[in-house]
């Protein structure tokens, strides 16, 4: 379900608390956040990204973040939903490299790098608010601080 994203909506600020994460099946790992609220408070659709700073209720920092609007959020998604293609475009270009010049060694590298491509932009488009800084937005787990939306909770119609 993609992002509904308003000009001023709940968010949490979570700040990772053990240093190293904790063994999980058989490669993954859990990290383990202490989260408190704060509302992300968007500019005007065409303004440039405004800085929003706050002090984090766990380590004390001052968190400087980037906080785009709502049309500049869509139009980052949109970037890395297109980067995440060019993935696609990469791994087509290996398949022609292989069938129609013989360099196996580039033809090999395409194949390997477009999945690759495609797996880390996805996952930065799925995982994109709007809000950068401090690591936020990237498509990894670990960072020390980040930003989430808190969604409402799904409210189901009374059947009875």
């Amino acid at each position: 379900m993609p992002n509904r994203f308003a000009q001023r909506q709940p968010g949490r600020v979570s700040h990772r608390v053990n240093f190293w994460g904790r063994p999980v099946g058989a490669s993954g790992v859990e990290w383990e956040y202490e989260r408190f609220p704060w509302e992300i408070v968007r500019p005007d659709d065409g303004l440039p990204a405004a800085r929003r700073s706050l002090t984090c209720r766990w380590c004390g920092k001052e968190l400087t973040f980037a906080v785009h609007s709502v049309t500049g959020t869509r139009q980052r998604q949109v970037r890395w939903v297109a980067l995440a293609w060019g993935g696609l475009g990469v791994l087509v270009a290996g398949v022609v490299v292989l069938a129609f010049t013989g360099a196996i060694v580039v033809g090999v590298l395409l194949l390997i790098a477009g999945p690759i491509l495609g797996l880390v932009f996805g996952t930065a488009a799925s995982g994109e608010i709007g809000v950068s800084g401090h690591g936020n937005g990237f498509p990894v787990g670990n960072v020390k601080h980040s930003v989430s939306i808190v969604r409402p909770e799904l409210k189901l119609p009374d059947l009875g």
